[in-house]
């Protein structure tokens, strides 16, 4: 009597495709590996972050590394589960960039953080409703890609706005009301010639 021969195709795909999964799932857990905050920016967020005594929500810091989860998304900046938050441009995929910083109404008190300099890639910043004190510092002039910048009800921020501000001609929104600056307008501002809303 002949024995039908029991066929090993359902077994030999289930091994391919669960082989697969393997190799994607490895895979992808290289690029996460590989795919890392600029050191340089990291390493002032968490500056800016210990000095204020705030801290990365779990949904955007998943790994440690500042440019992860929500922060490399979709996710708009807007969105509550981002503040503080950042979004980074990781088009490089070994050395993401922070490009949009928010630390919002978090009751933020000292001087305005240098730190911010660092950030030479951003184009979004807001440190409104803090309680941020002394002069704003004329390192943000450093900042030539900022787009949006607001720096209003800040309270004790004081003095004239720096001169280095001549330099962000890429300025579409400046929010600087309710706060002690002193000094006229300056000529500069005639530059920013996309702005939208000052």
């Amino acid at each position: 009597m002949l024995k039908g021969r029991t066929s090993s195709r359902p077994l030999h795909h289930a091994l391919l495709v669960f082989g697969g999964i393997v190799s994607l799932s490895c895979w992808v857990g290289i690029l996460d590996a590989q795919t890392t905050t600029n050191p340089s920016e990291a390493t002032a967020l968490n500056t800016i972050f210990q000095r204020f005594g705030i801290r990365a929500t779990q949904s955007w810091n998943t790994t440690g590394n500042p440019c992860s989860g929500l922060a490399i998304d979709a996710t708009d900046i807007d969105d509550p589960r981002l503040n503080p938050g950042i979004k980074c441009d990781c088009t490089n995929q070994t050395n993401c960039h922070i490009i949009r910083l928010k630390i919002y109404a978090r009751d933020v008190v000292g001087p305005f953080p240098n730190e911010i300099a660092t950030f030479t890639k951003l184009n979004f910043l807001s440190i409104a409703h803090n309680a941020f004190t002394g002069l704003v510092p004329k390192e943000i002039g450093l900042l030539n890609k900022l787009t949006v910048l607001y720096i209003n009800s800040c309270g004790a921020l004081s003095g004239e706005i720096p001169s280095s501000f001549a330099n962000l001609t890429k300025f579409k929104i400046l929010w600087a009301m309710d706060n002690n600056f002193t000094g006229k307008l300056p000529d500069f501002i005639g530059s920013w010639t996309s702005m939208t809303d000052l």
